[in-house]
């Protein structure tokens, strides 16, 4: 390991380096898998270790191995690379995990503590396992919870239940979550974890992009206000009965929001409202906003992929042939304007995303999609402002995902604040401490 680090990096190395249990809230950035394969590397080096079992999400796998190949060479061999997915179906991977690890002392990464965060799912369940029997727990992390305080739980009590202090998840939110499912006493919580964990932000190692955020409201025609209307009047009342309906009726209001016609309540079937495409009120808003940025490198995301085949279809046609490209079937060209791609889809290696302005054409409730995303771009723009427009279609179910979003968004700085408070007022514990002696 002889490639430069950040003073951050190099800090967090050296705090977790004397913990045998801690978690790791760094955003996807350049060196992240750096300062794991450090930790790794001095571990490994003085024999405190004999492998490293590392669950990653299934999409990652290729990036990780590369990476391992890079920083870890020497030991590569005694490192295991899983899907965590892979723990919620297939028995046997579990049962061949826990047969390693009778075998030594063992590292248990857990990379992505969002994929842990229901208490009651079996993948949960044999990851929680599994830590009982490894000796070093590393829990790594964009961000500590996504939706509220409860995500915490479940990865906080894989590495170590005393560290929170609750022995049951019912405690847990009792105490942390209120009526409505907010989040609360996050300063305690930031108390318990500030000296198990380090906190590394993107600005810290390197250069990012500005951002600015604005909605762009547009009206839905009256035929197709009725018709939003009548479709939530239909679905609401199912609701009310199953947690199925309840994801039935968000599903229908999105499809109406955005332009379609319900043909068949279940299976769901749609069509366009309109049969001539160009008439759609969210793509003529989208053409509205287009205008306001010039000759900018724009991404336009999508819930669905008739939306992206619409729009990469009537874009080409309006602005010229190459104009607009599909993420990632297209092969890359650098003259491409409008990269047109679905919510849905990750960001590809070799094929990264680069745009001064995110369109939302319709918006999806994981606010972890949407940071990821947003995060590449910013990282891409090297000190550029990014600027993000959510289409919003006035009075539907638009406008509660964007509240939902921006909650989100609000509990987790609100955490992340709480954070930096515990960590500064731990620093200052240990200068005078240094006083006095």
């Amino acid at each position: 390991m002889n490639e430069a680090l950040h003073p951050a990096q190099l800090q967090a190395i050296e705090k977790l380096k004397g913990l045998k249990v801690g978690a790791l809230y760094m955003e996807r950035q350049e060196g992240k898998l750096q300062t794991v394969a450090e930790l790794i590397h001095y571990r490994m080096e003085r024999g405190k270790i004999d492998g490293v079992i590392w669950l990653c999400t299934r999409r990652r796998m290729t990036l990780l191995e590369q990476g391992i190949a890079h920083y870890l060479p020497m030991y590569q061999e005694r490192i295991w690379l899983y899907g965590m997915e892979t723990l919620s179906h297939n028995l046997h991977v579990f049962m061949e995990l826990m047969g390693l690890i009778e075998e030594g002392r063992f590292m248990l990464v857990m990379d992505n503590g969002l994929l842990i965060k229901n208490i009651h799912a079996l993948r949960t369940q044999r990851v929680i396992a599994l830590s009982r029997k490894c000796p070093y727990r590393l829990l790594i992390s964009d961000v500590p919870f996504a939706r509220n305080a409860a995500d915490m739980f479940a990865p906080w009590y894989a590495l170590d239940w005393r560290i929170l202090g609750y022995a049951s998840y019912w405690t847990f939110c009792l105490n942390h979550l209120d009526a409505k499912k907010k989040s609360c006493h996050t300063d305690y919580l930031a108390q318990c974890i500030e000296p198990y964990c380090v906190q590394i932000f993107r600005e810290d190692v390197q250069a990012v992009g500005g951002r600015q955020e604005y909605v762009w409201r547009f009206r839905l025609a009256p035929e197709m206000m009725e018709e939003y209307r009548a479709v939530m009047n239909r679905f609401i009342w199912k609701a009310a009965h199953s947690t199925t309906g309840v994801y039935r009726l968000l599903q229908a209001c999105q499809h109406a929001a955005g332009g379609r016609k319900i043909l068949q309540d279940y299976p769901l079937m749609t069509a366009p409202f309109y049969a001539d495409e160009s008439r759609d009120p969210r793509f003529l808003a989208l053409l509205q906003v287009l205008e306001k940025f010039p000759g900018e490198r724009i991404l336009i995301l999508c819930r669905y992929s008739y939306e992206c085949a619409l729009i990469e279809r009537q874009l080409n046609a309006r602005c010229g042939q190459g104009s607009a490209i599909r993420y990632p079937n297209a092969p890359f060209q650098a003259s491409a304007r409008f990269t047109v791609m679905s919510s849905y889809c990750d960001e590809r290696e070799f094929f990264r995303l680069r745009a001064e302005v995110i369109i939302y054409y319709s918006s999806d409730w994981n606010w972890r999609k949407r940071q990821e995303k947003e995060k590449q771009c910013q990282s891409a723009l090297a000190g550029g402002t990014l600027t993000v427009v959510s289409l919003a279609a006035a009075d539907t179910i638009d406008d509660r995902i964007l509240r939902c979003i921006w909650s989100k968004d609000n509990g987790i700085q609100q955490m992340r604040r709480a954070l930096m408070e515990q960590a500064s007022q731990m620093s200052r514990g240990k200068e005078e401490h240094a006083k006095d002696l």
